[in-house]
């Protein structure tokens, strides 16, 4: 499980449910748009499968991030049809 955590001057990365990162921003703050792309791998770099993409619209605190690693971490694929 990957989470990145965005806020207004920081971004804090989560790896299976635990912070590994936090990312601070001082004048240079990176923008965002609803056109952005995410792409994840390459043509020969990728081999597995992504599932369970979600945003949300605010911040998810550390307990529900790894809530959520919990509920799915034994399930394959680890999906969520909640």
């Amino acid at each position: 499980q990957l989470v990145f955590n965005y806020d207004s001057n920081a971004v804090d990365l989560f790896l299976n449910g635990n912070l590994e990162k936090t990312f601070t921003f001082d004048d240079n703050r990176p923008l965002y748009s609803a056109d952005d792309m995410i792409i994840i791998g390459s043509n020969d770099g990728l081999d597995g499968a992504i599932s369970n993409i979600q945003y949300y619209t605010s911040n998810q605190t550390r307990s529900q991030i790894t809530n959520s690693y919990n509920l799915l971490m034994k399930k394959n694929p680890p999906t969520n049809n909640l």
